[in-house]
Formats: C-alpha cells, sequence, structure tokens
C-alpha cells in the first residue's frame, strides 16, 4: 500500500469526522429549537418533532464519532496490512508465472474447452503451423479427428505420439487410470479416421504417428500458429475430463521451454510408426 491510499484514507477519514460534527451540531440546534418552542408555547406538534429529530442526529452522531476517534483507525490499518499481504501476494504469484512462461491455469479439461475451444485453436493454422502432442493414449483428441484434418487440409503439420498397443499392458499397470481399450480405440481411430482419409484426400500437410513406452501421468500439446505459440500441460489425476489440471504455457520459456525438452525427449526415443509426407505414404507399420 502506497503513501498516496494512505493519505486519501486520511482524508476520508477527517471528511467523516467534520460530517459527524456538523450532524452533532445540527441535532444539536435542533434540541434547543424544541426547548424555545416549548417555552413559548407555540407549536407543539414542531417542537416534538424537532426534538425526537435532535435526539436522533445527536446521539448517532456522538457514537460514531466516538467510534471514528478510537477504533475506525485501527481498523482501516488493520484493513490495509490484509490487503496489503494479499495485493503482494497476488503480485508474487503473478510475478512467478510470466518468469515460468505459465499464462494461465485451468482446474478442468472442461474449463479450458469452454475458454480456449480446440476448434478455434486450430482455425488459425496455415502451411507454416504445426500441432505436436505427446500423450498416453490420444483418446479424446482422437475424438475430434475432423479438426486435425481440416487442418491437414490446409497444410499444417500434425505429428502425434501416443503408447503403442505392444507395449501398452506394461504400461497399463503402472497407470491406474489408463486401459488397454483405450490404446487400442485410439489406434483404431487413427486407423480409419487418418491413415485410410490421407491415403484418398492427400492433404497439404504431414501426419505422423509414433508410439512410445513411457509410463506418463501427463500430456503435453505444443501449437504453433501465426505470430502465436501455445503450450498445454495436461496433468492427469483420473479418468474424467474434470479431473484435469491444465497449464498454459509458453513453450519458448521458463517452464514451458523446460515442458518441451521433457517430452522432446519422449519423441525422440519413440518409434516412428506412421508417416504421411509430400502428398505420399512413407511409413505404415500400424
Amino acid at each position: 500500500m502506497n503513501d498516496r491510499t494512505t493519505t486519501a484514507g486520511k482524508d476520508v477519514g477527517r471528511l467523516t469526522r467534520l460530517v459527524l460534527v456538523i450532524f452533532m451540531l445540527s441535532g444539536f440546534l435542533l434540541m434547543v429549537i424544541s426547548l424555545l418552542l416549548l417555552y413559548y408555547h407555540i407549536w407543539e406538534y414542531g417542537r416534538e418533532l424537532f426534538k425526537e429529530l435532535g435526539v436522533v442526529l445527536l446521539a448517532v452522531s456522538s457514537v460514531s464519532l466516538i467510534y471514528e476517534f478510537l477504533l475506525a483507525e485501527k481498523h482501516f490499518e488493520k484493513f490495509q496490512a490484509l490487503l496489503r499481504t494479499e495485493i503482494e501476494r497476488t503480485d508474487t504469484n503473478a510475478a512467478t508465472c510470466a518468469r515460468l512462461g505459465i499464462t494461465r491455469i485451468f482446474l478442468t479439461r472442461d474449463e479450458l474447452e469452454r475458454v480456449l475451444p480446440l476448434a478455434d485453436t486450430l482455425s488459425k493454422v496455415n502451411l507454416d503451423s504445426k500441432v505436436h502432442i505427446v500423450a498416453v493414449s490420444l483418446f479424446h483428441i482422437m475424438n475430434k479427428a475432423h479438426l486435425l484434418q481440416k487442418a491437414l487440409m490446409t497444410g499444417a503439420q500434425v505429428s502425434l505420439c501416443m503408447v503403442g498397443p505392444d507395449g501398452a499392458p506394461n504400461v497399463v499397470r503402472r497407470l491406474p487410470d489408463l486401459e488397454v481399450s483405450d490404446i487400442q480405440s485410439a489406434v483404431n481411430t487413427f486407423k480409419k479416421q487418418f491413415a485410410e482419409w490421407v491415403k484418398v484426400n492427400k492433404p497439404a500437410g504431414r501426419l505422423e504417428l509414433r508410439y512410445h513406452d513411457m509410463p506418463l501421468l501427463q500430456s503435453f500439446a505444443v501449437f504453433s500458429i501465426p505470430n502465436q505459440k501455445v503450450g498445454v500441460w495436461d496433468l492427469s489425476f483420473g479418468r474424467d475430463t474434470k479431473d484435469k489440471r491444465i497449464f498454459l504455457v509458453d513453450p519458448t520459456m521458463g517452464l514451458g521451454a523446460d515442458l518441451a525438452k521433457r517430452f522432446d525427449v519422449v519423441w525422440k526415443s519413440a518409434t516412428c510408426v506412421f508417416l504421411y509426407e509430400d502428398g505420399s505414404l512413407k511409413t505404415d507399420a500400424l
């Protein structure tokens, strides 16, 4: 809390006390008028009105003035201290997130989809755009295959990495929220929605699928679109989308850059099982 805020608070306190003194004097004046009316035995109704109004103004103003002098300043100082602590804590957290490259945090994947729909992100892709996703099963992204198809038709490069079916049983034993059926379902969807689709439609983009055998409890996606590069770090604490905690990061700095390097290790150690580029199928080991 700066000196200007403190000075403003003191000015408000002085103004409040001045107003209360005016009300007290007004109440006292009304009581004097009431006594004068009583002395001259005139306007009985007005006399009672002035007396009651004067008593109320004098009593309320006196109590309020006593509070202002004795308690208000202490309460205001406590409030200032609490407010200062909260502001400093917020500033510290915001500054730390900025240094780490964290731009936003979502409590659930559903919340992310409401605020930043995947369709909106992929609608901005062009020939120079890249979509790079290293995940566990790719189960959820496969349900939105049509969005990636549009990106491929535009000319974007789509790189996907997931647990391979052969290594799935070993990985599943170490990941309580993963089922072998999730892996197989994602593979089957990829075959129908991408492998067969690129052969027929010949998109301008590039598509690659790799298999890894890492027991990941998280996924990381990087969307390189015009004038923007966004990283999505997805932490899984259950199968439901409400059990996912999402961090939007800048993959070129801080935590975002660290995550990009870490997941790049997974990507480079994975096996390429499908590759389509330059209008032709290069690899198909599905």
